[in-house]
């Protein structure tokens, strides 16, 4: 079709697809090889199924590339990344307007640019022939000012973009830059099973009636780090951020990705892991598990009573008659 030709022509478009590859790959982990690259851009092109000189709007790129999980594995990865899913102001205030608009000449207008309308007149009129309050016509425009649009407010991925710039950071080693994601774990540790007390660590969650604690003590440390890189510009890189933590005298690292990332932040915000979130995040269990190996647990335990909430402590007492003590306490 030749207008998935003329899209891939413009300078943005191509940006655009680029950038929705690379974040594909970069939260999905794959390896893209030349000839998945090459069956890629045939998917995109050509469409499935050929009418002369008919354009069908779901067989244009912004809404191909979005929609395809059939035709081939990239696709279907950055089907994923569909702006009809983001949930931002920038979109609700697009549909608003859409809404409000007293013409759909009007909204055009506002989010495309002029020659796009131009270059693009036979498709735009197509959409216009849509019923605009229609589900099929608000995902077919949202996709549209996504991928040709000229407001980039849209393409905002908050947690992508963070995690990107501290991976680069990391690569460079400029640990300050990213020294924030230190205490950011740091914080995920303390409460991965909820927060049980200051340096207090709970063993597990889903005890029924009562959860366990041990005293805990980490310190940032910058094992794992890279070696410090003048240039802007990176040639080879590490595609995980590693970090480490000191308990006692050993020190723990951890592999962070993307999935691992996400979560991070998401923490800092309020969100509660679920139990099928720990059983995604591998590597922060595997961390986890070390950690708490250089606990006091030998020394003492903290424990919770769900139903009354009372706290009580059992201690191991290497002076006078009784080896442990049990007591009641309030941490």
């Amino acid at each position: 079709m030749m207008v998935n030709y003329e899209m891939l022509s413009l300078d943005s478009v191509r940006k655009q697809v680029v950038n929705l590859l690379i974040k594909s790959l970069v939260k999905s982990k794959k390896i893209l090889s030349t000839r998945d690259l090459l069956i890629f851009i045939y998917d995109l092109l050509v469409p499935s199924k050929f009418e002369k000189n008919k354009i069908t709007l779901l067989d244009l790129i912004p809404n191909k590339i979005f929609i395809s999980r059939e035709s081939g594995e990239f696709l279907k990865i950055i089907s994923y990344e569909d702006p009809i899913n983001l949930r931002s102001s920038y979109l609700d205030k697009l549909l608003i307007t859409l809404n409000t608009a007293n013409n759909i000449e009007m909204f055009l207008e506002t989010y495309f640019d002029k020659e796009i309308l131009e270059q693009f007149d036979r498709v735009f009129e197509i959409y216009k022939e849509l019923n605009r309050y229609s589900n099929d016509a608000f995902q077919i425009i949202i996709r549209f000012v996504f991928m040709i649009g000229k407001n980039e407010d849209i393409n905002k991925d908050i947690y992508y973009d963070k995690y990107v710039q501290d991976l680069y950071f990391f690569n460079k080693g400029e640990l300050s830059q990213y020294k924030d994601l230190f205490k950011k774990v740091k914080f995920l540790v303390y409460n991965w099973n909820g927060f049980a007390g200051d340096n207090y660590i709970y063993l597990n969650k889903y005890l029924n009636k009562f959860n366990i604690a041990e005293k805990v003590y980490i310190k940032e440390s910058k094992k794992g780090s890279c070696s410090r890189n003048s240039k802007e510009v990176l040639e080879r890189f590490k595609k995980n951020i590693v970090i480490a933590f000191k308990c006692n005298d050993k020190e723990e690292t951890l592999e962070i990705d993307y999935q691992l990332y996400e979560k991070i932040e998401q923490m800092q915000e309020g969100y509660c892991c679920t139990r099928n979130d720990k059983e995604k995040l591998v590597l922060f269990v595997e961390f986890m598990q070390r950690i708490i190996l250089h606990g006091n647990m030998d020394e003492e335990v903290i424990i919770k009573e769900k139903s009354t909430k009372n706290t009580f402590v059992l201690e191991y007492n290497d002076f006078g008659d009784e080896k442990y003590i049990f007591r009641r306490e309030n941490i």
